[in-house]
């Protein structure tokens, strides 16, 4: 028991170490991908605070602690939206949209570190939905996060839903979700876009009910700059 005990302690000691050394590389990078995903005044930070009950007392040679099922220490995500606002626990704070961006600076950053050859390529989740991550964006900005999730997409499968037509247009396949009123019933019909079809419905995302031959030839040219 004594030595599973100090296995313990150690391997905690040295988690702890390994977190304190990557936290502030992780923090760097990880703002410095959400101010190119349109989040400039944005700013995430980590905390963790020591573990004082619960768990397991294991005592090491800087006198004892508790270890609990994550650690000797507690550790939180905390998300500052705008400067001098303070930061908060960022499952608290931060909106539906800033979360899939924060999601997703994170994913991009595991997939970099993946492909640097310190694992298989391979993302812990096969699957990544992200709802409102265009919220609040548009332009230049929402084609660099179209830009993320395209390579997100390259090794993992991604559903984006998304009424910005820049977001839209990278997309591997195009679903249209569509209510209609049957016998006074809502009901949702999910359409697969062949590529004529998701042309006109790109359209239809930049030029509303009125589209014309200019909205179609630009929606033309955003299918073909999503697939290049």
């Amino acid at each position: 028991e004594s030595e599973l005990a100090n296995l313990l302690a150690r391997d905690a000691i040295d988690l702890s170490k390994k977190r304190r050394r990557i936290m502030p590389k992780l923090e760097k990078q990880a703002n410095e991908l959400l101010e190119t995903l349109g989040m400039k005044n944005a700013r995430l930070k980590v905390e963790w605070t020591q573990v004082f009950d619960g768990g397991l007392e294991v005592h090491s040679d800087s006198g004892p602690m508790r270890v609990r099922e994550f650690g000797t220490e507690s550790v939180r995500f905390t998300f500052e939206a705008n400067p001098n606002e303070g930061f908060k626990p960022l499952d608290k704070i931060a909106s539906g949209g800033e979360l899939s961006r924060v999601l997703l600076a994170f994913k991009s950053l595991e997939i970099s570190e993946q492909n640097g050859g310190k694992s298989n390529g391979h993302p812990a989740a096969p699957l990544y939905v992200f709802d409102e991550i265009d919220s609040g964006i548009g332009g230049a900005t929402a084609y660099a996060v179209a830009k993320q999730i395209k390579n997100l997409a390259k090794h993992a499968q991604v559903f984006l839903i998304t009424h910005l037509q820049q977001m839209a247009a990278p997309a591997d396949h195009h679903f249209q979700i569509a209510k209609q009123t049957v016998d006074k019933r809502a009901r949702v019909q999910i359409i697969a876009l062949d590529h004529d079809a998701r042309v006109h419905e790109l359209a239809r995302m930049v030029a509303g009910d009125s589209i014309t031959d200019s909205s179609l030839e630009f929606a033309a040219e955003l299918t073909e700059r999503g697939d290049s």
